[in-house]
């Protein structure tokens, strides 16, 4: 195996370890409980199609090596940029979630509060309490995605680089006299 589809696995290995013992813990309940906007959910949910889909555009790429660089990458190459966008659509997405979580705080939270009563300035804290929670989860969670995301294409990256490498010199030996023509 290719240490590159070997590295892509022990990152997603870790991550569907981390992503179980969240939930076991119920940090993951937790997070679909107090983020009202539920980008954290569409964050994961992107981040684990897309760490799929590198793994098997690795796993490609080793199988291209293995056919002494028979047919092309073209495709996958042009799938990584899909890929970038995705990675850094990830981050774009946390950062809404943390502009859209202080606008719940600020609106729900203010709007409803009695500074006469006691149990009303109770219940705005709670309310701003979730818009606080849903700006620091779906940003902590966006952030988070896209670095792994951007380990993992980090990675094929310096694989296709390296199959571009041996590639040519693969098929500047199959030129008559070894590449002089």
């Amino acid at each position: 195996m290719s240490k590159y589809f070997i590295n892509w696995w022990i990152i997603f290995v870790l991550l569907v370890f981390v992503s179980a013992l969240s939930y076991v813990l119920g940090f993951v309940d937790l997070i679909i409980r107090v983020d009202v906007t539920k980008l954290s959910i569409v964050i994961y949910v992107l981040l684990i199609i897309f760490s799929v889909k590198t793994g098997n555009d690795s796993y490609k790429l080793y199988k291209f090596t293995k056919n002494n660089c028979i047919g092309s990458i073209s495709d996958i190459e042009r799938s990584q940029d899909i890929t970038w966008f995705v990675s850094d659509l990830m981050l774009t997405l946390g950062m809404l979630g943390t502009i859209i979580g202080y606008i719940y705080m600020i609106h729900v939270g203010f709007s409803s509060i009695d500074p006469s009563s006691v149990s009303s300035m109770m219940e705005s804290l709670k309310i701003m309490a979730v818009g606080w929670g849903t700006a620091l989860y779906t940003t902590a969670i966006g952030l988070v995605s896209s670095l792994i995301l951007k380990i993992q294409l980090f990675n094929i990256t310096k694989l296709i680089e390296k199959i571009q490498n041996t590639c040519v010199n693969v098929s500047s030996d199959k030129t008559p006299l070894g590449g002089m023509v």
